[in-house]
């Protein structure tokens, strides 16, 4: 969408390392647990069926 004549150019400023080391960090815990939660769910599932004890 383009912008209307009149408003002036938008002025952002760039990202700080600081905070993308926390979104780095951020993203890392979060898939670690991901990851987690899916291994307790095969875990699981595994006991279910009768191939592993819980």
């Amino acid at each position: 969408m383009a912008r209307a004549p009149h408003e002036p150019p938008r002025t952002v400023a760039p990202p700080s390392r600081l905070g993308r080391l926390g979104w780095l960090i951020a993203i890392w815990a979060a898939s670690v647990f991901a990851l987690g939660v899916v291994a307790w769910l095969v875990r699981q599932l595994m006991a279910l069926v009768g191939l592993a004890s819980a």
